[in-house]
């Protein structure tokens, strides 16, 4: 393992992985589980990268795809998984500052790089509703949001 404990590496291709949550873990594993009793062809992937204009990668949470009959043939959700850390990211002070990383994500992959004009979609969700005990009541209301924007999205 290379880095600090919240750093791992790939096994296959060696890359740095940042250390997710066990709640985008309940969230993933939930989503997984409820897609799979639908007829629909879809993926969940974790820790999905967007390279920025300026060379950084950023990483969503999570990244679901639901083929369907919308003009894009499907919907892809971006999602953010909010703890209770995420209200407290301080501000970028550099050129231009006064935002945060979150914000700066979302602007590369909706402003920048204009993923809404190609069918993904962006979604929060707090931790909270991400715990064992409640993440299927979560995953059946975003799986519900999901199939229809999969199909009906333009």
């Amino acid at each position: 393992m290379e880095g600090g404990p919240k750093e791992k590496s790939c096994p296959v291709c060696g890359a740095k992985r940042i250390r997710v949550s066990r709640y985008e873990w309940f969230l993933a594993d939930a989503l997984k589980r409820q897609l799979a009793e639908t007829d629909r062809t879809f993926s969940v992937a974790e820790q999905w990268p967007l390279p920025d204009h300026r060379g950084f990668t950023w990483y969503f949470d999570l990244a679901v795809r639901v083929k369907g009959a919308s003009i894009y043939g499907g919907v892809t959700e971006l999602i953010e998984v909010q703890g209770p850390t995420h209200a407290n990211q301080p501000n970028y002070s550099g050129a231009g500052g006064g935002y945060t990383r979150d914000y700066d994500k979302h602007w590369e992959a909706f402003s920048v790089r204009r993923l809404n004009k190609a069918g993904y979609h962006f979604s929060e969700v707090a931790a909270e509703d991400c715990r064992l005990s409640v993440v299927n009541g979560t995953a059946r209301v975003m799986v519900a949001a999901l199939l229809s924007m999969a199909d009906h999205l333009c």
